[in-house]
């Protein structure tokens, strides 16, 4: 007769360290949380139709403190014919408008000097100018002087962030 390959002492020992160690990787798949779970993984990774969200409280600082689209805007200084009234101060400079999710828009403001700047919403001050509207790429300023003196508004000042680009009659695509 041929003697088993292996005897009843190793085939045991066999099947308990089998036993062990599939006992142990089911411990630490349960307690370590298995790491090929992808349901684990988007709960904590946001999904691309989440929108990010930006705690407004940090949102002023942060666009105060920092240049912004400093590069790629221009200011656009629109002031109607009929006003007379020469401006005391130079207007500020338009640097970004932010909409926050309830619709309420914001315009980053700059003096003259770019030391300083403040997030303003319509109806605020930025030096001696009033915001009377923002809109999504411009906003319109009142000088708080003509406020006071009962100028007539159409000596308000439209600050854009973008030219405006009359649509080409002769585009072909």
């Amino acid at each position: 007769m041929a003697k088993p390959m292996f005897n009843r002492q190793t085939t045991i020992l066999l099947v308990l360290n089998t036993c062990v160690i599939s006992a142990f990787v089911l411990i630490h798949w349960i307690v370590l949380d298995h790491p090929d779970d992808l349901s684990t993984k988007s709960r904590n990774v946001p999904s691309e139709t989440t929108p990010l969200s930006i705690p407004m409280e940090t949102l002023p600082n942060a666009l105060e403190q920092t240049l912004l689209f400093s590069s790629s805007r221009t200011r656009t200084v629109i002031s109607s014919p009929e006003s007379t009234v020469p401006l005391d101060t130079a207007p500020p400079r338009l640097v970004g408008i932010v909409e926050e999710e309830g619709h309420k828009r914001f315009a980053l403001l700059e003096d003259e000097t770019a030391t300083s700047r403040k997030l303003v919403a319509q109806g605020d001050t930025f030096e001696t100018w009033m915001v009377v509207s923002v809109t999504s790429d411009a906003i319109h300023l009142r000088s708080r002087s003509d406020i006071n003196d009962g100028v007539h508004p159409s000596s308000d000042i439209e600050l854009r962030l973008r030219p405006s680009v009359p649509p080409s009659q002769n585009f072909n695509p």
